[in-house]
């Protein structure tokens, strides 16, 4: 396989739950997670940010019937101006000084959503 989604380091599961960017210079956004992994999100948003902004996001997810909130700094990689297919527009962001809380709880909602859990 040659796409580079291919060669991703972390595993990415598709989520879609609330999310809010707060970034210099923009007003802040609510766009929706297309996937998320313990490395970084994609946004789906029309609003694009600049490759390199860097800001604060606080994301809501859902583990069964337990809520769970992230919060870390990010800064922007990639920007998907031309939806493709398999690729909506929007934007990818690194996450930036995670908390370990928000760690743990990233880890266990991917591992939840990707179907490694145990039933």
């Amino acid at each position: 396989m040659t796409d580079s989604a291919d060669k991703r380091s972390r595993k990415r599961v598709l989520y879609r739950f609330e999310s809010r960017i707060v970034a210099d210079g923009y007003p802040d956004i609510f766009p929706e997670i297309h996937d998320i992994s313990m490395s970084g999100v994609f946004f789906k948003s029309q609003q694009l940010l600049a490759v390199g902004t860097r800001g604060r996001l606080t994301i809501r997810l859902q583990c069964g019937e337990r809520r769970e909130q992230v919060n870390s700094g990010f800064r922007v990689q990639r920007v998907v101006e031309q939806p493709s297919e398999n690729q909506p527009r929007g934007f990818a962001v690194l996450y930036e000084d995670i908390d370990t809380d928000s760690s743990i709880t990233l880890f266990n909602i991917i591992k939840y959503q990707s179907g490694e859990v145990a039933g």
